[in-house]
């Protein structure tokens, strides 16, 4: 969590999750349970809170989704009318399909409260500082020696050998760090959650996890400092091409989240993954500007939202999630990373890897929780 919440619209709704729609259903209402489970407890700050999310569509491709015969959302569909929204940049045109219930994370509050839930289970040990040296090892370290190979030959080959050079010294990198760490835990199993980390173990366990389809998806949110009221809805714009047109706004404790450039990304740890590129900020700002309502908008732009004052604070924030084209979340073992830290290790270890969201970690996380508990034996 450390690299991808502060960019989280955090709030409870099954889309664009890259699965199909009975297993966004299925997925996605072990979470909703959970947060039921904790609403309105006078005992705990869970950092939950409910709003009403209003969804707008591109026209003429709204389907009612499987998910909205949950009894706890409370869907209602909206009757049709003509009032459209029009971006003319694409030539689409929105308008308002349904609302319905549903919880919005407050994630600080909840990151520590759901933390110390953990560390209450004797049998369970967060390693919530992971070694991460092999980052700077694969994306400055195989740059460099691309780059030098390239000016010294011409040979597409010298430039291969030079990356799977770096490539192999990040795995050795790596690998020394978890070993290192794990000495100093006396743990037998072990689940990798480790976000964008995920791309690295492929290094040395090809012989399983490189045959499954890791994808990563970059998403852009601006965080605005203005207090939303409390009866202030989630607005989410869907349809088209969700890079260049979709749009969210979710009321926070300490401002709105502003988002919408959900797209995949050929994740290296480039900087370019990590940047607010200009486009990506044009569009949010035009879209925004287009189809936010008042007393939305008003807000925002009091906040300074669309202006480029150096004394406008607004926090553009990136965030990089790995997932499993078309499989959705999933936690499988790792035989090839067990069996290799187990010989420097000189004592069993079960790994298993938990290969991601796709952006949807609030929505499924407790789906994926109990697959966890169920693969290490837990209750």
């Amino acid at each position: 969590m450390t690299q991808t919440y502060p960019a989280a619209g955090a709030f409870w709704t099954p889309f664009s999750s890259g699965v199909t729609p009975a297993e966004e259903k299925d997925l996605s209402y072990q979470t909703l349970k959970f947060y039921t489970q904790w609403r309105g407890s006078p005992r705990h700050d869970v950092g939950v809170v409910w709003r009403t999310v209003e969804q707008y569509w591109v026209q003429g491709q709204f389907q009612r989704p499987a998910w909205s015969a949950f009894a706890e959302i409370n869907y209602q569909p909206l009757p049709h009318g003509d009032d459209f929204i029009e971006n003319k940049t694409t030539g689409l045109s929105y308008r308002c399909e349904c609302c319905y219930q549903a919880p919005v994370i407050q994630v600080a509050r909840f990151r520590a409260w759901y933390l110390a839930l953990l560390q209450q289970r004797p049998q369970v040990e967060l390693i919530t500082a992971w070694p991460y040296p092999f980052l700077n090892v694969a994306s400055h370290e195989t740059a460099a020696a691309g780059t030098a190979t390239a000016g010294a030959a011409t040979a597409g080959t010298a430039t291969a050998g030079a990356a799977t050079a770096g490539a192999a010294a990040a795995a050795t990198a790596c690998e020394q760090a978890w070993v290192d760490l794990l000495r100093q835990h006396d743990i037998s199993q072990l689940v990798l959650c480790t976000g964008t980390g995920t791309h690295y173990f492929r290094l040395y366990d090809q012989d399983k996890l490189e045959q499954t389809k890791i994808q990563f998806r970059k998403g852009v949110v601006a965080r605005v400092a203005a207090q939303p009221g409390p009866e202030e809805r989630v607005l989410v714009y869907e349809g088209g091409p969700f890079a260049t047109n979709s749009l969210y706004v979710v009321p926070q404790d300490d401002g709105y989240v502003v988002g919408g450039t959900v797209h995949p990304t050929e994740f290296d740890y480039a900087a370019r993954d990590w940047e607010v590129l200009p486009a990506e900020r044009a569009g949010i700002l035009e879209r925004a500007a287009t189809y936010l309502p008042e007393p939305c908008q008003s807000k925002l732009a009091a906040a300074g939202f669309w202006e480029h004052r150096a004394d406008v604070a607004i926090d553009w924030r990136v965030g990089v999630r790995p997932y499993l084209e078309g499989l959705g979340p999933r936690v499988v073992p790792a035989e090839s990373i067990a069996a290799r830290l187990e010989k420097r290790l000189a004592r069993k270890l079960s790994v298993y890897v938990h290969f991601g969201h796709g952006g949807s970690g609030f929505t499924f996380c407790q789906d994926t929780a109990a697959h966890v508990a169920q693969a290490l034996g837990l209750s």
